[in-house]
């Protein structure tokens, strides 16, 4: 069994009354039990490969964010056998993570 994911995002102003600017945006999956993550029409073979059961992988999306930016990210989860009957696929979660990264004032503080 397999299956495509895919949602297009826009960069906000704030993330939680912090300013996205200045931070690094990473995105973060769990797919059971082989997954490729894309960004903009991209794989990362070295990073954006998921091998394995319950295994988590996060990409960098981007490492200099701009509010309004917009990202198109397409996970692809597959678990095998690809053929019937098939298992059942699973995407646990997917998350988008700001990390501040000193570029840029830090919010509350110098």
């Amino acid at each position: 069994s397999f299956m495509w994911y895919r949602i297009k995002i826009t960069l906000p102003e704030e993330v939680n009354g912090h300013p996205v600017k200045g931070t690094r945006v990473q995105f973060e999956t769990c797919i059971d039990d082989y997954g490729e993550i894309w960004i903009d029409g991209e794989c990362n073979r070295d990073r954006g490969t998921i091998q394995g059961f319950n295994v988590v992988q996060r990409v960098v999306l981007s490492d200099n964010p701009n509010p309004g930016d917009q990202h198109t990210i397409a996970l692809l989860a597959a678990n095998g056998p690809l053929a019937a009957p098939g298992g059942t696929v699973f995407c646990r979660y997917a998350n988008l993570g700001f990390e501040w990264t000193g570029s840029e004032s830090r919010p509350n503080g110098p």
